[in-house]
């Protein structure tokens, strides 16, 4: 009797770790997603600035590939970053879904994304380092939009309400 209970015991903290299995309505994130570029955007009450930020990887491919069980994992020529990936209930009820018609990411009119997107709030949390990091994403068929103003070395960042934002363009493989 004390085995089976053992046994329980380990199996329930073995597999009752950070992760969800990604929902229907949010398996929209599934797949594998290529790094396209990255800009910052900073504006202010007299000026707008936009850069497009050098990653040190630009020359290798980078990828993201999302699973249906809740693991994500940021492939880059220096290895392979894991990730858990959860969706906020209260988070995806408030705020997933606002339709957007177009993404302004820049100072210009042609700072604009094309197509249609809609918005949520994952939580991505980085085994190696326990860490969450949740960047806001727009989302479409075919691209992946996540924008931070924090841990701005990173590839993955949070998003906190700041002005000042890097969006990290993604595109379906």
């Amino acid at each position: 009797m004390k085995q089976l209970l053992y046994i329980s015991l380990l199996s329930l903290i073995l597999f009752s770790c950070r992760k969800e299995r990604i929902s229907d309505d949010l398996s929209i994130f599934v797949g594998e997603w290529k790094f396209k570029s990255k800009i910052f955007y900073d504006k202010g009450s007299s000026y707008c600035r936009t850069d497009t930020v050098q990653i040190e990887d630009c020359n290798n491919e980078i990828t993201l590939i999302i699973k249906k069980n809740g693991k994500a994992f940021l492939s880059t020529s220096s290895g392979k970053e894991k990730y858990l990936i959860n969706f906020d209930k209260d988070a995806t009820t408030n705020m997933a879904w606002l339709n957007k018609k177009t993404i302004k990411y820049g100072c210009n009119t042609q700072d604009t994304t094309l197509s249609s997107f809609t918005v949520t709030r994952p939580t991505f949390y980085l085994k190696s380092e326990k860490i969450e990091l949740t960047p806001s994403c727009y989302i479409n068929s075919n691209q992946l939009i996540m924008y931070s103003d924090i841990e701005t070395d990173r590839i993955i960042g949070s998003y906190s309400g700041n002005s000042n934002r890097h969006y990290t363009f993604w595109e379906r493989k």
